[in-house]
């Protein structure tokens, strides 16, 4: 590979994408968009592992995963923060 070469991409939402954050190990990605939802993909085979519907009424704008990546953290123009378990941590805990 060669420095910005571009190595993969996926059609990730029906909306715009407003918001990326990768999990601290780099297993995990999760996106954000206009479209109200939140999905976290696994960063290698590239397939959805959880969509979270239903959470924000409006764009969500913001995306961050605690640095020890048991949750992540969405925000929206809706005014909400919420608050996920992360795929690998609700496995762990179940």
């Amino acid at each position: 590979l060669t420095s910005g070469q571009k190595i993969a991409g996926v059609a990730a939402h029906a909306g715009w994408v407003l918001a990326i954050a990768c999990s601290p190990g780099g297993h995990h990605l999760a996106t954000s968009s206009s479209d109200r939802q939140v999905k976290v993909w696994d960063a290698r085979t590239r397939d959805v592992l959880h969509v979270h519907t239903d959470v924000h009424t409006d764009h969500v704008w913001g995306l961050a995963y605690e640095p020890s990546g048991e949750r992540l953290v969405s925000a929206g123009d809706d005014g909400r923060v919420q608050i996920y378990v992360t795929p690998a941590h609700a496995e762990q805990t179940s």
